[in-house]
């Protein structure tokens, strides 16, 4: 676990409105990280010294995306590659999908059921706890 006594869990969206929304839904229960970008994710995660108990990024974004993000960790924090789910409003091409399919990290569909989000946090919080 973090060294704060919630369990860390970082956004990853170029939306602000859904961070927000984001951060008032979790944040009594984990300590709640928000980025508008897969660069400021890493910094927020270097902060951290790697310790983030689960990640959720927008897979399409501009400049960098979550495929980039998902690249970034397997190479500085691979214990953290596990910890990451996806957002997205849908394929737009035949490789983002391929990229869905292939990448094995579980995938939440915008708009969002924050039903489902709330599950899949608990989950990546899970694995942590399992790895």
């Amino acid at each position: 676990m973090s060294t704060s006594e919630r369990p860390v869990v970082l956004f990853v969206d170029d939306e602000d409105a859904l961070l927000g929304l984001l951060r008032l839904m979790f944040s009594a229960t984990y300590e709640v990280l928000t980025a508008t970008s897969v660069d400021a994710a890493l910094r927020l995660v270097a902060a951290k010294n790697g310790h983030v108990d689960a990640l959720v990024c927008d897979l399409q974004m501009p400049l960098r995306d979550g495929r980039d993000l998902l690249d970034a960790l397997g190479a500085a924090y691979p214990h953290l590659v596990p910890r990451l789910a996806f957002m997205t409003g849908g394929a737009t091409s035949f490789e983002l999908q391929r990229f869905i399919d292939t990448s094995r990290r579980p995938t939440l569909d915008k708009p969002l059921s924050f039903d489902g989000m709330g599950l899949a946090v608990a989950e990546l919080v899970a694995n942590r706890r399992g790895a």
